[in-house]
This record gives C-alpha cells, sequence and structure tokens, in this order.
C-alpha cells in the first residue's frame, strides 16, 4: 500500500469530489443549451491535482521554487468546493453545468458537451491558471488541463458574459472560456493549433503516480 492522501479541504479529496457532484446534481438548470450559449468556468484549473503534487513532491520541488510557492499550492485543499458556485449559478439560470473532477478541466467539458447535447469550442488561453500550477506542472511534466480540478465548475448560459460578472460580483472567480456550437465536435482551440476532445482522457496525476514509481491513494 503507498502513502494515502486524506488532505483537509471539505473532507478530504474523494468526499470533496462527492459533494461537488451532489450540489450540482441538486441545482436547478433550465436544460435549454443553444449553440452560442456561453461557456463559464468558476475557480481555476488543476487546483486538487496542484495541492496533491504539492504535497508528494514537496522537497523535490524545492529545489527549484521557493516554499512560499509550494506551500500556496497545498492551500489550494482549502478551496476545492464549488457549492457555492453551483448554488449561484443555479439562481442566476444555466442551461447545465459540471463540476470539474477526475480528468480535469477537458474531461469535464466533454462531459458538460456530452449531457447538453451540443458540440463547444474553447480557447486555452481563456482557461483560468493559477501561476503556482503552472510552474509545477511544467516542472513535473504534467498537463494541468487533465489534472484532477475540484474547485471549479463549468456552467452553459445563454449570455455567459453576464453570468461571470453574476459571479464575480458575488466574490467568485469567473471567466468566459468558450461557448456552446452546433454538431458534436468538442474543441480546444489555441492559436492555430486544435484539439478535439475525448471521453477517455486519463486523469494526468495517475501517470506521474506511475512515472514516480510509486503507488499513491488518495480518499
Amino acid at each position: 500500500m503507498g502513502q494515502v492522501y486524506a488532505l483537509e479541504g471539505c473532507g478530504g479529496f474523494a468526499a470533496c469530489a462527492a459533494e461537488n457532484q451532489k450540489a450540482v446534481s441538486q441545482a436547478a438548470v433550465t436544460g435549454r443549451v443553444r449553440p452560442g450559449d456561453g461557456i463559464v468556468m468558476t475557480g481555476w484549473a488543476g487546483l486538487e491535482g496542484s495541492a496533491m503534487l504539492a504535497e508528494r513532491f514537496r522537497e523535490r520541488l524545492l529545489v527549484r521554487y521557493p516554499a512560499e510557492l509550494i506551500d500556496t499550492a497545498r492551500e489550494f485543499r482549502n478551496r476545492l468546493s464549488v457549492v457555492r458556485e453551483a448554488a449561484a449559478a443555479a439562481a442566476y439560470g444555466v442551461g447545465g453545468m459540471c463540476a470539474v473532477a477526475e480528468g480535469g478541466v477537458f474531461r469535464a467539458l466533454w462531459e458538460l458537451a456530452e449531457r447538453a447535447g451540443v458540440g463547444v469550442s474553447v480557447s486555452l488561453r481563456k482557461i483560468p491558471i493559477r501561476q503556482e500550477t503552472v510552474e509545477i506542472c511544467n516542472w513535473l511534466d504534467v498537463n494541468p488541463y487533465e489534472l484532477t480540478g475540484n474547485g471549479s465548475l463549468l456552467c452553459l448560459a445563454a449570455d455567459g458574459e453576464r453570468l461571470a460578472e453574476a459571479l464575480f460580483a458575488a466574490g467568485i472567480p469567473a471567466a468566459v472560456i468558450g461557448r456552446a456550437e452546433s454538431g458534436r465536435d468538442r474543441a480546444v482551440l489555441n492559436g492555430e493549433e486544435k484539439r478535439f476532445l475525448s471521453p477517455r482522457t486519463e486523469d494526468a496525476i495517475y501517470r506521474i503516480w506511475r512515472m514516480s514509481g510509486k503507488e499513491a491513494v488518495y480518499t
């Protein structure tokens, strides 16, 4: 048995994921999604995975980065709940929502589109991400957009900009990262590059556990 990760932050990682999914399932949504609806993301990509990596690889990361950066990332574990975000989005009125979890933002985008029966077009450069996550993922060669990501919520709304403004006014970081499209393509654009999303995206955390040669179990 490898090391057990049961960090603070809404009861541990698995408990937090269950709490977030429950909040989303209980939130009232209109269910009406049309091409052109905005995709709004709360929080930042890869928060949960960043906390896990900062905890597991702290000594290795300290070779390159100051302790403040690593310890800030470890504290992301206290930002993993999206219960308030789901309630605020439902009160505003959305056509659908999906909590980011295993597989990161990329898998959550695919799931959001699948549930709504639409395609999506997302700008990679508009996906919010903390600098701590960027640095840790670069050093450990991890894709932060495929990294387990409790702490973020995706919403579909007819007026994405207004939803983002309403969430921001409520103290919730939010940004419009793309829109719903007709058809079934689920694409992420990065300049001239286009990537099509897959439901089979493996969470990046598993790959780094294998590369590190150690089994990791977290609850």
